[in-house]
């Protein structure tokens, strides 16, 4: 557990480097879209629904027995009589009261071709609605469900793209599913470099589709590891690359994930990535932080570090030309760093919000 003075010093280098601090306590979730019929309703709309409307009130039946609670829903859904009242009523319960807001959605579409991520942003379940009165035509079929929720969409992949521990997940078939199981592969899709639970995560893409040698790999992270000496010596510190793990996806492409604790090697190992490889820093803040760079402490030996690099101390160009070397054989990219011509494999596999609501 962080002390306050840590956390507060976390925050400030987090907003420095515009580092998102993940809540551990978020929660995910997988919801449906019949088969990809209302996903672009759900997408251009910025909402997710869930069907059984003829359940108004759910407190209604959450107060019954549970023996008359299904005889009552399967009074009302026949079709389902012998099959899953009780899951009708556990998934209402889930939309209504489990999914909070600040969780992440996925909604895929047809044959998850596109999975798209948002965040909850609201606590509210819409009142039922005997009727939705659309005010435009649209192309795209409009779901009628009276139950929803508000979503803040954020990102769309491309299936081909996605993380390959995530495919498991696009298999389950229930209306919601939870993802909590698979939120680390989400976090990373979401951000290349974050702060959840005290440790940092740092990811580098690795785009090429070409067969990887194992030394080409192991030269990549020692040279990414290097650095760390690098960091040490100059700001004289003592930051141990042997606290750093890592996690790695055998087959290309696919990411690079160092992890490490974020008072400590992780963070000096994300704000080293981030400063090297065209990260942009939130300037602002950069001019009214009052460290003093002589001071031990970690913030300030990062700034120090940026300092040196910026005044093209030859030690670090030293260490940023051989893990470029290495970078380029991979086609490997640092968190946030811009993607080039003709590398452009992640941008063709992306798709923006703008570009799909446009």
């Amino acid at each position: 557990m962080m002390q306050e003075k840590e956390l507060q010093e976390l925050q400030l280098i987090c907003q420095l480097l515009n580092i998102p601090i993940i809540d551990k306590n978020r929660k995910y979730w997988l919801v449906r879209t019949e088969s990809g019929k209302f996903f672009e309703d759900f997408l251009f709309n910025n909402y997710i629904a869930l069907g059984w409307d003829k359940i108004e009130d759910i407190n209604v039946y959450s107060q019954m027995p549970e023996k008359e609670r299904l005889e009552e829903i399967a009074k009302l859904y026949e079709e389902e009589k012998e099959k899953r009242p009780g899951a009708i009523y556990n998934q209402i319960m889930r939309f209504t009261y489990e999914m909070r807001p600040g969780d992440i959605v996925l909604i895929p579409s047809e044959n998850s071709f596109q999975i798209a991520f948002g965040e909850l942003i609201d606590d509210v379940v819409y009142p039922y609605e005997k009727k939705i009165d659309f005010q435009e035509e649209s192309t795209y079929p409009e779901c009628t469900y009276n139950r929803r929720r508000n979503v803040n969409w954020i990102k769309i992949v491309k299936r081909d793209l996605l993380d390959p521990y995530l495919y498991k997940l696009m298999c389950s078939h229930a209306a919601i599913s939870d993802a909590c199981a698979y939120s680390n592969y989400i976090d990373r899709t979401l951000s290349p470099i974050f702060v959840k639970d005290d440790l940092v995560h740092v990811v580098y893409d690795v785009t090429t589709t070409a067969n990887i040698p194992a030394t080409s790999i192991i030269s990549f992270i020692s040279s990414v590891l290097s650095i760390l000496d690098v960091f040490n010596t100059i700001t004289e510190s003592s930051y141990d690359k042997n606290d750093i793990d890592l996690r790695l996806n055998v087959q290309s492409p696919g990411p690079i994930e160092f992890i490490g604790y974020a008072t400590g090697g992780g963070l000096v190992l994300g704000a080293i990535s981030l400063a090297l490889f065209g990260a942009k820093f939130n300037l602002e803040l950069l001019g009214t932080v009052k460290f003093n760079i002589d001071t031990k402490g970690l913030a300030g030996s990062i700034l120090e570090f940026i300092k040196e690099k910026n005044q093209n101390n030859q030690e670090i160009l030293k260490s940023k030309n051989d893990l470029k070397k290495h970078k380029e054989i991979l086609k490997a990219y640092a968190p946030y760093e811009e993607r080039t011509t003709p590398n452009k494999k992640i941008d063709e596999n992306q798709i923006s919000i703008d570009d799909i609501t446009n």
